[in-house]
């Protein structure tokens, strides 16, 4: 499968509020209600929470704002400093309750909570909601430089350039560029990048970068330019230096476009660093969680593909390629119920998706499911022989035919596999047992016998072999084959009673019956091993210890045929023809076509017609 991975670099959204200037402004603005307590100014909690933040001690800001609230003090303003701390911190569910609690506490008359709350949205992608707070901003205060900059950025945002460029300049003549102008030089940067002064645009950006370096997005656009000027280093510089300035707050959209850098860069570890720690920053940031999918599937670790990928889906619900990912990388680790399910889900969303088909197929052989098992095996046979299956994946097929006994089909199905791998045992084993159910013993000797050149220390391919030969007739071929199977397996009684079969059909009885005793030995309570040890006492005479050994036998198998003939023919051997025709008798009730009862019945009426005549 090919690698599907998106590249999108994101568009810079506003960074933090110029903390100094709009500090500042509230700091000077009318209280809105009565305070609790009476404060100097040395004394006044939020003159003192701007002043550390001025210092950058933001534990002691948080403190004195805190403060402030607890005792009915500036709340509006207290409210909006919190929100300015939860900003820079990239807390950006608290920035946003604090901004709309300020707004609230100032009654309509603290515009700039309005005007911080809109470049908060827009930051987060909601421009319309964002639209409306810069709205209410400048209807409250038409003068205000920050509801200004908020429209240019929607009008930035929406590549109207020049309309932009006319708020971004009204904005800044209304008090100068001492309040802001970072955010100017950042607009003008959007601005020229968007009609095409790159030059301009990169300088621009760094001077707004040196205005205010703790803000993510002046970093961000300045390697952007840098990307456009495929300069790839230098935008990593840039990157990477802003991420190096104290009291820098990282946004996950930032590291995710590093990340996405350092992977063009075949710097694969610090893009896996990049990308988690931009998921750690925002676990909700699906761009980055798709990406992180893509790096982990592109370096094969697709435990961590998966993970990262079913993260993303519980965000991106629709996304085709990041199913099909999804189901490729459970594949692989052989999760097959979650692959099938991905691809299941990817099918919904295209039926006609040919490789959302594929996924389910060749996942879905392998399911528990057996309505799942068959929809899989039937599309796998409608599917292209071109696609990229796997040879288990057409063995698993094979099985199912195999199951259903379509063996011309589960042939054909593992003739392909053995195209693709032909150096898989597993394939000529499935094809040889496949030959014996189709009467097939010479293919079926061809096929165990490659599967035995190719696994030679498995103990069925030497087993069914064996089979196979004595199948074909070929008995003293079926002997080493056996022998080799017990070999290998010791402990299995079957591989023994085989062996012990092929010999006592060669008058090889001595052997025949130790190995008879050895699968006895291995499981004492096998009847076909006292059967056989009976049939050997029968062929060297031993009457009494054939009747012991049948008499065994049909305890453990009372509905066993051979063994009452067995036990039958013991009898007639000691003359005991009352015992031998009632044992004859039981066995004729069980299969009246039982070849050694029949013989039995017609040898025990010669010996009680001979016994007339002797009377």
């Amino acid at each position: 499968m090919r690698l599907r991975v998106s590249r999108k670099i994101d568009r810079p959204r506003l960074g933090p509020t110029c903390l100094l200037v709009a500090l500042a402004i509230l700091a000077c603005a009318g209280t809105v209600g009565a305070a609790d307590k009476v404060y100097t100014i040395d004394t006044d909690p939020v003159r003192l929470g701007i002043k550390a933040m001025e210092k950058g001690d933001i534990v002691e800001a948080k403190a004195r704002f805190e403060e402030a609230i607890a005792n009915n003090h500036e709340v509006h303003r207290a409210l909006f400093g919190l929100a300015e701390i939860a900003l820079r911190e990239g807390r950006y569910p608290d920035a946003e309750a604090h901004y709309r609690q300020s707004a609230t506490a100032g009654g309509g008359k603290f515009p700039v909570a309005n005007a911080g709350l809109g470049l908060l949205l827009l930051r987060l992608g909601r421009t319309l909601e964002a639209a409306q707070e810069f709205d209410a901003a400048l209807a409250a205060d038409s003068s205000l430089w920050r509801a200004h900059y908020g429209k240019a950025r929607l009008l930035l945002a929406d590549g109207e350039w020049e309309k932009a460029k006319k708020e971004l300049d009204r904005g800044a003549g209304l008090h100068g560029l001492a309040e802001g102008e970072e955010k100017y030089r950042y607009g003008m940067a959007l601005y020229q990048l968007g009609t095409g002064d790159v030059d301009a645009a990169e300088t621009s950006a760094l001077l707004a970068m040196h205005l205010d370096p703790t803000d993510p997005e002046y970093g961000t656009l300045v390697a952007r330019i840098y990307e456009r000027k495929n300069n790839p280093v230098l935008a990593i510089n840039a990157y990477e230096q802003a991420l190096a300035t104290p009291g820098m707050t990282p946004t996950a959209p930032m590291l995710r476009n590093l990340g996405e850098l350092y992977r063009e860069e075949k710097r694969f570890n610090d893009a896996r660093d990049v990308l988690l720690k931009a998921v750690r920053t925002d676990s909700t940031y699906a761009p980055a969680l798709r990406d992180l999918g893509d790096l982990y599937r592109l370096a094969d670790q697709h435990d961590n593909a998966a993970r990262a990928y079913l993260r993303y889906i519980l965000i991106e619900r629709e996304d085709l390629e990041a199913l099909l990912n999804l189901a490729d990388s459970c594949y692989e680790i052989r999760r097959f119920a979650q692959a099938t399910e991905a691809a299941k889900t990817a099918r919904q969303l295209d039926p006609e998706s040919r490789d959302a088909r594929f996924q389910f197929a060749r996942s879905g052989i392998y399911s528990r499911d057996a309505d799942i098992k068959a929809e899989a095996a039937q599309l796998m046979a409608r599917l292209p022989a071109d696609l990229p299956w796997k040879a288990n994946d057409l063995v698993a097929l094979a099985a199912w035919q195999t199951s259903a006994k379509n063996y011309a089909e589960a042939i054909e199905s593992l003739d392909r596999a053995a195209a693709l791998d032909p150096g898989q045992s597993n394939i000529y084993f499935q094809r040889g047992i496949i030959n014996l159910r189709m009467s097939k013993p010479d293919l079926a000797v061809a096929d165990f016998r490659k599967a035995t050149e190719l696994n030679p220390d498995t103990a069925a391919n030497f087993l069914n072999l064996g089979i196979a030969h004595y199948q074909a007739g070929d008995i003293p071929q079926a002997v080493p084959a056996f022998r080799r199977a017990v070999e290998l397996d010791p402990d299995n009684a079957m591989p023994r009673l085989l062996l012990a079969q092929v010999l006592a059909a060669t008058d090889q009885l001595a052997d025949a019956e130790t190995e008879y005793r050895k699968a006895l030995d291995l499981d004492p309570t096998n009847a076909k091993a006292m059967r056989g040890i009976g049939f050997c006492s029968i062929r060297r005479a031993d009457y009494r210890a054939a009747v012991d050994s049948y008499r065994d036998a049909t305890r453990i198998e009372p509905d066993n045929a051979d063994g009452w003939a067995g036990l039958g023919s013991a009898y007639l051997g000691l003359n005991d023809l009352a015992e031998a025709e009632a044992a004859f008798a039981r066995a004729r009730a069980i299969d009246p076509q039982n070849i050694m009862m029949n013989k039995g019945t017609e040898l025990l009426n010669q010996a009680k017609a001979a016994g007339k005549e002797n009377q």
